[in-house]
């Protein structure tokens, strides 16, 4: 089975991903796991991270440290 979103995207693809809010996805990963709202969290606080990475990532190349 191929999924939609099976590589992982660049700072580029990730900053113009579709938006859902953190509702939508908390939801949609209990009711896909059958889970009472604690891996929905965990989704949350791992997509909250990797925002912040790819926002790093993309400060440090825009000022030029990857020059």
């Amino acid at each position: 089975m191929t999924y939609k979103y099976q590589k992982t995207p660049t700072n580029k693809q990730w900053t113009n991903a579709p938006t859902f809010n953190v509702y939508q996805i908390q939801t949609a990963v209990d009711i896909a796991i059958g889970d009472d709202g604690m891996r929905g969290n965990e989704v949350i606080e791992i997509l909250e991270h990797e925002r912040k990475e790819a926002y790093k990532s993309h400060m440090h190349a825009y000022h030029g440290h990857d020059r």
